[in-house]
């Protein structure tokens, strides 16, 4: 049995490397991801970083080649990263940015009586003016420590009260999901949804307890949602219109 898991575990390889490719007059630092299982080239830029996922047997001169073809677009996206964080810097100083806290807007200052880099108060979030270059990281990490603290309680709070049972919660940082359940009964949430309204969370938890019972979207799971939470039109709803809101530049 451990042969064949070894085999198993070999079988797809993946190899991480860095070139150099020149964007509108700039060398740009891009990560390769070699996947023997690929096939096909994607290219994912977020957060200053460019990262380019390809088949194993892609070479340089074909990456470098998309990268070119592609590299307006490339450097349009890494400049209006870098505007976004510059209004973010600069919307804190003057004490005109706020950030969504279970559906609450908080307001985020800076100051230089802090001792740590950043603190959440009962109305208000605070940022280290030494720290201020970071604001979107150090935002980003509370408001998922928050989630931490409060989601999986939230989850075991309405399991409890609606009888349903489950593993365990996760709470990851997706991108195209608010949540998931899987066969073994694990629930896996978005940590951007400590954003949203709290009637909202209660949705997606619900909506993903339901598929415990119902692991597809069926008419039979939609009634079990709606037995435990009649409006759930709303916060799916909600969710469409404003979940791209959901997030720190």
């Amino acid at each position: 049995m451990r042969r064949l898991q070894s085999a198993r575990s070999n079988q797809f390889k993946q190899k991480t490397d860095t070139i150099y490719v020149k964007i509108s007059d700039k060398e740009i630092k891009c990560t390769i991801v070699r996947h023997s299982n690929r096939k096909s080239i994607k290219v994912l830029v977020n957060k200053g970083t460019v990262k380019v996922f390809v088949p194993s047997k892609a070479s340089d001169k074909q990456i470098k080649s998309l990268l070119t073809q592609h590299g307006a677009k490339i450097y349009d996206i890494l400049e209006k990263e870098v505007r976004q964080k510059e209004e973010l810097i600069e919307k804190i100083s003057l004490g005109e940015y706020y950030i969504a806290y279970l559906g609450k807007k908080i307001p985020v200052t800076s100051t230089e009586s802090l001792e740590v880099p950043i603190r959440f108060e009962e109305h208000e979030i605070k940022i280290n003016k030494r720290y201020i270059d970071y604001a979107d990281v150090l935002l980003n990490r509370l408001l998922r420590k928050k989630a931490e603290e409060y989601i999986p309680e939230r989850t075991k709070y309405i399991a409890y009260k609606n009888g349903f049972k489950f593993a365990r919660v996760k709470i990851k940082d997706t991108k195209t999901r608010w949540g998931s359940c899987s066969s073994k009964g694990t629930i896996s949430l978005n940590w951007r949804l400590i954003m949203a309204p709290v009637e909202v969370i209660d949705y997606v938890i619900i909506h993903e307890l339901a598929h415990t019972v119902e692991m597809n979207h069926s008419k039979k799971f939609w009634e079990v949602v709606g037995r435990h939470f009649p409006n759930w039109k709303l916060g799916r709803d909600w969710l469409r219109k404003n979940g791209h809101n959901l997030s720190i530049p």
